[in-house]
């Protein structure tokens, strides 16, 4: 690629809500900087951009993070902002290296990747989110198994789940009672962490796993779980921070200031009893939510700078 768009300097969620709210001037300058390598659709609902990423390989597998290149080491992908009238999202979707990527169009929801033998590859924002998603640390190998299976398929939408009447509201002992939303498909409700809301929803699940996962996140949440995941995200984002984050003449950041600043804003449950913790970051990076993901036992996978 011949140029690095990055969040440092642009929130592209916000970018979307300005243009849908009837100020696209931003949105245009920034499409009429960065094309062919960023891409919007006609419902400026998404918002694609082509980038490298910074990467770490080690042993044949690599972590990738979501700041741009400190050395020769990187990962390309695209960065996939969204946005409608009830809020918006960012992530990423990685590309396998070996391959040079020169631009990006974005028609609905259907995506065309171009490469510089001016091939282009047709998938959609769906098959990206599936499949070139990865968590954690990954191999060369998996990303391209991943990118050769890229197809343009639809997905037909699901039906909404529809619990039954008894199991609209739940109640969570010594947290308090979580209410069904069914545009959502999650319970949601809120409890209190040192003083502050913190939103927690637990995704809708049949009646037979319903009962367990409730106990499960019960016994979470009252042993606050979050707190070693939390110094786990420190630990990870505080170094990105001080490598990749700070201005020109800023001091380094030290870890108690860090976890000062940083805030817990939410906690999302899902069926298989895996999670996401958000945080607010007090504008360490200029406003993007911090994202933990959590496995199904509870143990940390990694962190990253959301929407």
């Amino acid at each position: 690629m011949s140029s690095v768009i990055g969040p440092p300097h642009y929130n592209l969620v916000d970018l979307l809500r300005q243009a849908q709210a009837g100020q696209p001037t931003p949105l245009t300058d920034f499409l009429r900087r960065f094309a062919p390598l960023a891409a919007t659709n006609a419902d400026q609902n998404a918002l694609l951009v082509l980038r490298h990423f910074d990467a770490a390989p080690s042993q044949n597998q690599r972590r990738v993070l979501n700041c741009r290149p400190r050395g020769i080491d990187f990962q390309p992908g695209i960065t996939i902002a969204t946005y409608s009238g009830t809020g918006g999202g960012q992530r990423n979707a990685y590309l396998p290296t070996g391959f040079i990527y020169t631009g990006l169009g974005l028609h609905g929801q259907e995506v065309e990747l171009v490469q510089a033998d001016g091939l282009a590859l047709t998938t959609n924002l769906t098959e990206l989110g599936r499949k070139l998603d990865f968590w954690g640390t990954f191999s060369e190998d998996d990303l391209r198994a991943a990118f050769s299976r890229l197809c343009n398929e639809r997905y037909a939408p699901s039906q909404p789940a529809v619990p039954a009447p008894s199991e609209l509201v739940l109640e969570l002992p010594g947290v308090g009672l979580l209410t069904y939303e069914p545009r959502y498909e999650w319970y949601a409700g809120s409890f209190t962490v040192a003083g502050q809301p913190v939103t927690i929803t637990i995704a809708y699940a049949a009646t037979p796993q319903l009962l367990p996962l409730q106990a499960w996140v019960a016994q979470q949440l009252l042993a606050h779980f979050w707190e070693p995941l939390l110094a786990a995200m420190t630990d990870q984002l505080l170094t990105l921070k001080n490598d990749a984050w700070l201005d020109e003449g800023e001091p380094e950041l030290s870890k108690e200031a860090f976890q000062q600043r940083v805030t817990l804003s939410g906690i999302a449950f899902y069926a298989d009893g895996s999670a996401a913790i958000y945080c607010n970051d007090d504008e360490l990076f200029l406003g993007h939510t911090i994202e933990i993901s959590v496995a199904e036992n509870g143990k940390y996978r990694t962190a990253h700078l959301a929407g």
